[in-house]
């Protein structure tokens, strides 16, 4: 039987804002914890395949092969084995804190195909991004999978698939959440002809913007309502360690600049002086113009603080402004105008912004046929996803 798509996310119109809900957390593997080792790891996921794997359509014979990974996470891949088999397949997410490595949950899969059903049918499952982004104590992955069955007949090939965006988690509490998709398409071609051009049946294509505290989900071709979207809130509190509240001390009694209550006003009044005229004044006085209105821009993309100011603390910007030594804007009467609070972030080292400097971490590069946008603070891989090998008819 041939794998029926995921299904796609209902969006609204975007002549309104979106409501934010919840995005859901995916079902926890239930097995394979706190092994010494990614080859044990592996060997624990092959032994227990038949407690996790019958939901993916993964059952023995199967092999393990780790693919993405980095020091705190990565991606494992179990496949069936066997003469005849085609697919069945599933890519699993795994936390790694030391040197023990535990199964989080299915991010993907592909179902088996039985050559005596669909004798001249194919499939291949992948994954095409994988970034890490340090959140705080935490880790966060976003993981770009793609999964395409092809069936030829006569004289035609018909290629259906879907590429799907998870958003994982490595930390106090490892979790993943549901896949969203990026892309769904059917189409057929000529099984002898190379130049490429198919027959579209459907396609949807979807652009995914990450940040810490939400996802948001842009339709981006395929249906007329283009620029619908959906936005699904991150809750991350079972992930991290539970912070202080905004107006608890430390142990020495003062309160850190990113738990306080006056981080979540600097910042909410930041965006709300987004616009404002003196207060860009105010933040380019002998300073350099070009780069302040391209900060200013990027406030428009910030993050919502929460649950305190603690999330812009724990991301690195190409320009680090005032987040150096924040405690220079904690003073009387800052918050009063849109100017008075302009004239303090300069002194304070200007607006923070750029794009990330975590070059380091490990990334596939943007999904295939993709446009990547430059990341603005608090921003996470924007991805579009189109079908590949096919230039239309």
């Amino acid at each position: 039987m041939r794998r029926r798509a995921p299904p796609i996310p209902k969006v609204t119109a975007p002549a309104s804002s979106p409501p934010s809900k919840a995005l859901a957390k995916a079902p926890a593997l239930g097995a394979c914890t706190s092994a010494a080792s990614s080859v044990e790891l592996c060997t624990c996921l092959v032994d227990h395949v038949d407690a996790w794997g019958t939901p993916h359509d993964v059952s023995k014979p199967v092999e393990c092969t780790p693919r993405d990974h980095d020091e705190h996470g990565g991606v494992f891949e179990v496949r069936r084995t066997g003469e005849g088999v085609r697919g069945g397949a599933a890519l699993v997410f795994a936390a790694k804190h030391g040197d023990l490595w535990s199964a989080v949950s299915a991010i993907d899969s592909a179902e088996a195909i039985d050559p005596e059903v669909q004798p001249k049918a194919s499939n291949a499952l992948a994954i095409v991004e994988f970034a890490v982004h340090p959140l705080g104590a935490s880790t966060m992955y976003w993981i770009a999978t793609r999964e395409e069955t092809q069936e030829k007949s006569v004289g035609e090939a018909d290629r259906s698939g879907s590429a799907r965006g998870s958003v994982c988690v490595s930390g106090a509490t490892d979790t993943c959440f549901d896949a969203v998709v990026l892309a769904a398409w059917n189409y057929s071609f000529p099984a002898f002809n190379s130049d490429g051009k198919c027959t579209v049946s459907s396609i949807e294509t979807y652009q995914a913007t990450l940040s810490p505290s939400e996802l948001r989900v842009e339709l981006t071709g395929g249906k007329p309502d283009a620029g619908a979207r959906a936005t699904y809130s991150l809750d991350l509190a079972a992930t991290a360690p539970t912070p202080p509240s905004a107006g608890s001390a430390s142990p020495d009694g003062e309160v850190p600049f990113g738990k306080s209550d006056e981080c979540v006003a600097i910042v909410t009044k930041i965006k709300a002086c987004q616009a404002d005229a003196a207060f860009a004044r105010a933040l380019d006085e002998g300073g350099d113009a070009v780069l302040g209105a391209k900060l200013r821009k990027q406030i428009g993309e910030w993050p919502k603080p929460f649950p305190t100011c603690e999330t812009y603390f724990a991301m690195a910007f190409s320009h680090v402004g005032f987040l150096k030594d924040p405690d220079v804007l904690i003073e009387d009467h800052v918050l009063d105008s849109c100017e008075m609070l302009g004239t303090a972030i300069r002194k304070a080292g200007g607006l923070p912004g750029g794009s990330s400097e975590n070059t380091s971490a490990p990334s596939r590069g943007p999904l295939d046929g993709a446009e990547s946008g430059e990341l603005g603070p608090g921003q996470r891989p924007r991805s579009c996803v189109i079908v590949p090998g096919c230039t239309g008819s």
